[in-house]
């Protein structure tokens, strides 16, 4: 979460992962989050108004932008250290001294991931 950047979703590894009310189910709160994404997700809510979404595959750019825009990425939230990321169709670039940490990247041969001064990207 970056509450001064006004993006209120969680990152990889917040506490707030999976430890809302265990007893919370689509009966007694909405069935998505404020993004539109299932509130319930592996199993348990989040804390929170945006539930981290997690899936098998990359997370995929929606449009061209900054590394670090939710709105870059598929789900609306920037991709984690344990996340597969694919841009396709896209033009990212990480912002200066912007640090990226994600397991894998692939892109289309035609698709940029530009790297501004001091960039870069840590794969775990």
């Amino acid at each position: 979460m970056n509450a001064g950047g006004g993006n209120f979703r969680l990152q990889p590894g917040s506490p707030s992962i999976n430890t809302g009310d265990p007893a919370s189910t689509t009966s007694n709160v909405s069935a998505t989050d404020l993004g539109g994404n299932n509130r319930i997700n592996n199993g348990r809510i989040d804390m929170g108004v945006y539930e981290r979404q997690t899936h098998a595959g990359p997370i995929v750019t929606t449009q061209p932008g900054n590394w670090n825009d939710p709105f870059t990425w598929q789900f609306q939230q920037v991709p984690g250290a344990t996340d597969a990321v694919l841009i396709r169709l896209r033009r990212v670039a990480l912002p200066l001294s912007y640090t990226g940490n994600v397991q894998q990247v692939q892109y289309d041969a035609s698709e940029q991931l530009v790297f501004l001064e001091g960039a870069q990207i840590k794969f775990n």
